[in-house]
């Protein structure tokens, strides 16, 4: 999947100011990660206490924010750059391969919360779609995000703010996860016409 890139590309900044290519792919390397590290242990006791939309509000973003960019840190440590896009390329494919054959009401414990497999994986799509589009913009590419996925992604975001509806201000599914995750900023005219509602924004960061 990411075989193809070079040093220079890298090492080429990304919209999440701290990070270079080379974090950002050590950040989706830990999203892909986690899937086999929470498929094997023991299923929890239930019932779930988190679904795909309540899971991220169940933590502080700016502690979380220290400890994503550490664990970052730490994988790019351990890999290298270059090393990192071949263990990503072997970690995607394995971690896939396991949530499929594990069935879907599955419980697994993530950092905390106990939740189904199903659920817990649509976190995953929201993470990797998310930072997809920041790889693809990091690298001058057009963003390369399924309609499905999007369109999941986008209901994701829609749940965590009720009073926002993409449709009405004319945004589209990529649009819309773009606004919502602050990604790209509120023009003055979409300011005004959310009124109060642009202080949700972002709806997900």
């Amino acid at each position: 999947m990411l075989g193809r890139l070079t040093p220079a590309d890298l090492g080429r900044r990304t919209r999440l100011p701290a990070w270079d290519v080379a974090h950002l792919v050590a950040h989706v390397y830990r999203a892909f990660e986690r899937i086999p590290i929470g498929l094997a242990s023991a299923p929890p006791a239930g019932p779930p206490d988190a679904d795909r939309v309540t899971y991220w509000r169940s933590y502080d973003r700016a502690e979380n924010g220290v400890q994503t960019a550490a664990r970052a840190d730490a994988i790019l440590a351990e890999h290298g750059s270059q090393g990192i896009v071949a263990a990503f390329d072997r970690l995607w494919r394995d971690a896939l391969d396991v949530l499929d054959a594990a069935p879907a009401d599955r419980l697994v414990v993530t950092w905390q919360p106990v939740m189904r497999l199903d659920e817990f994986a649509a976190t995953r799509l929201v993470e990797i779609g998310v930072h997809g589009l920041d790889l693809t913009a990091a690298l001058d590419q057009a963003p390369a995000l399924g309609a499905e996925a999007a369109l999941a992604i986008g209901v994701v975001l829609r749940a965590l703010a009720p009073d926002l509806d993409p449709d009405a201000l004319g945004w589209h599914a990529v649009d819309w996860i773009e606004k919502a995750t602050g990604r790209t900023g509120l023009s003055p005219a979409e300011c005004r016409q959310l009124d109060d509602r642009a202080a949700l924004f972002p709806v997900l960061s």
